[in-house]
């Protein structure tokens, strides 16, 4: 078998037999390492894994052998021994999902077939007839070298088709589309090391001059901020866009090569929802909106994480934070720290409307931010929509964070960037992505590079009931810190999801911050979404103090300080702190040291 995925990370082969219920004994996959072999006895059957890289490899399992296993009787296993096992699973050992793609398998004989010659016979045996079966195969049809797709296309043309009825004229309408004619939009990964401006250009301008399909590409994506075309391109992910299933397979092609993989984005027409694979916001639930007068008081969730113990000279002045929303609308909560920022719902960052179409941007940048109900009422709001009313495509909130790092890098070489609104340029930056979907390789592998290239990424770990946060992106990336949500009596919130991604907890329920609806007022929403605001806006309080810190020491910092609550089975203990979050800044002060949250 040849596979492609994060398989390599924690998973296992098991053998099964569905006439018997019989299950062998697993075989751990990722004890296999780059460019290693490991052979592992396996009911006395051999195991083989050669790892090409660390989202290829070869897995050879020996049948025959195998079947002598444990689970049926002696007699029973030599009556059975050819139809035991006829099952090979890849089974999840991590708790966190994987993403996984079967290029392809084969069963071959331990003894001698006739009609495929290797040369010398005109039979083989085992892994030798692999070449005749490639000659016979090529003898008779085409055999492109494709690269790997991840996410099922087909999906999501039977939910653009509809119901099956006969078009009416030669206008098809929506529910007769078919397979060739409906846009498909996929993520590609480009190569880690190497790879140029100049080849990205080469190898979209090949894609567009065959008339398939194009890269949704911006002068941010050729060289990131280098011009020259010999730099290499330091972001890993590129949106192409198909003109139909048939169309991406030989774009496929001729990328071989060129990308280690792609993932299906959604369909340009637009797929809401998790189940759909566009992304969504975790709801929250609306208990009260009205005008505010000033300041009436600290709400409980402030209070909880101990925010008055701050002292008023730490705000998060100059600490940037880029809210990856549904868009941001004024509100006195953010007065002239709501900065200039940008639309991504089309896949490219461009300056426009950035208001916010349902209020959960707006509400989640006041938790962050905001002067009287915000954790860090001195830090400025960057709104970078991703999501529209209801959801956005994996292409826009990866554009998002792309833009957000080049912003920043931007700023801090002393480009405004043509802003207008006198921002500062030597600043510190947080991204805070408040929203969630299918787990994703493209999503999370974007999400780690922003952190790579500097910049903490604060993610909200889903609203679905105490599910696994692990099944989800970007709240699976082992690079975001992961945020669930707690209740006013310390207890998990009923909606927040748990599980061993999760990094820390903070308040979510009943949250009070600013309403879209009207600039003088507020409103309170419930949602992990929220505590993961309360958690961005703690690390914009730390990167004001110690802006010297990576983003890895920061967050290192942050769980160091934080409060031990057990509030979910398999799940961290960590409760965000003020109070030791100052601490640790007192030991940062004298020398001490953040550590290390061993990013991986």
């Amino acid at each position: 078998m040849v596979l492609h995925g994060n398989v390599l990370s924690r998973a296992s082969v098991v053998l099964y037999s569905s006439g018997t219920g019989v299950v062998s004994t697993p075989t751990p996959l990722w004890q296999a390492s780059p460019d290693a072999v490991l052979e592992k006895q396996t009911l006395g059957g051999t195991l083989r894994v050669v790892a090409q890289d660390d989202d290829m490899f070869r897995v050879s399992v020996n049948l025959k052998s195998a079947i002598r296993g444990r689970g049926a009787g002696d007699q029973y296993r030599q009556q059975q021994q050819q139809r035991m096992w006829d099952t090979i699973i890849i089974r999840d050992d991590s708790g966190r999902g994987f993403g996984m793609l079967l290029e392809s398998a084969r069963i071959l004989p331990d003894r001698p077939i006739p009609g495929i010659k290797d040369g010398t016979s005109s039979s083989c045996v085992g892994s030798i007839c692999n070449e005749g079966l490639e000659q016979s195969e090529s003898a008779t049809q085409e055999n492109p070298k494709l690269v790997p797709l991840f996410g099922s296309v087909s999906d999501k043309l039977e939910a653009m088709r509809g119901p099956e009825t006969p078009p009416t004229s030669a206008s098809s309408t929506p529910s007769s589309l078919s397979s060739d004619r409906v846009k498909v939009k996929v993520n590609g990964r480009l190569p880690d090391e190497g790879f140029t401006r100049g080849e990205l250009d080469a190898l979209c301008d090949a894609v567009a001059a065959t008339g398939l399909g194009s890269c949704m590409l911006d002068d941010i994506d050729r060289g990131f901020i280098e011009r020259d075309p010999s730099a290499n391109v330091h972001w890993p992910i590129v949106s192409i866009e198909a003109g139909s299933f048939d169309d991406l397979t030989a774009i496929r092609e001729l990328a071989f090569g060129h990308m280690r993989w792609m993932e299906v984005n959604e369909l340009a027409e637009g797929m809401g929802g998790p189940s759909g694979g566009g992304i969504f916001a975790p709801p929250s639930r609306l208990v009260d909106t009205r005008p505010s007068p000033p300041c009436m008081g600290i709400p409980w969730g402030l209070d909880r994480i101990q925010r008055q113990d701050v002292p008023e000279e730490l705000s998060g002045e100059g600490v940037r934070v880029y809210v990856l929303d549904t868009g941001v609308t004024p509100n006195s909560e953010f007065g002239t720290r709501l900065l200039d920022g940008v639309n991504c719902m089309s896949g490219a960052c461009t300056p426009g409307d950035t208001r916010d179409d349902t209020g959960h941007g707006t509400h989640v940048a006041g938790v962050i931010a905001g002067s009287c109900y915000g954790v860090a009422g001195g830090a400025e709001i960057v709104p970078v929509k991703v999501l529209g009313s209801s959801a956005g495509g994996y292409d826009a909130v990866i554009s998002g964070l792309k833009y957000s790092v080049y912003d920043l890098q931007r700023a801090a070489n002393g480009d405004t960037g043509g802003r207008t609104d006198g921002s500062a340029t030597n600043v510190r930056g947080i991204i805070n992505m408040s929203l969630g979907g299918p787990r994703s390789a493209a999503l999370n592998d974007a999400v780690k590079r922003a952190v790579a290239l500097g910049v903490p990424v604060i993610a909200s770990a889903g609203n679905d009931g105490f599910s696994n946060a692990c099944t989800l992106s970007p709240s699976s990336s082992a690079a975001a810190v992961c945020v669930s949500a707690t209740n006013a009596m310390d207890t998990a919130a009923s909606f927040s999801n748990v599980g061993s991604c999760v990094d820390i907890w903070a308040p979510g329920r009943d949250v009070v911050s600013a309403d879209y609806r009207n600039e003088q007022g507020y409103i309170i929403k419930s949602g992990t979404s929220q505590a993961t605001a309360y958690v961005a806006g703690a690390a914009a309080l730390l990167m004001q103090a110690a802006p010297h810190l990576k983003p890895w020491e920061a967050v290192g910092v942050i769980y160091n300080a934080a409060e031990l609550l057990d509030l979910a089975p398999d799940t961290t203990r960590r409760f965000l702190s003020l109070h030791g979050l100052l601490a640790a800044l007192d030991g940062l002060t004298r020398g001490g040291s953040g550590g290390d949250p061993a990013f991986g």
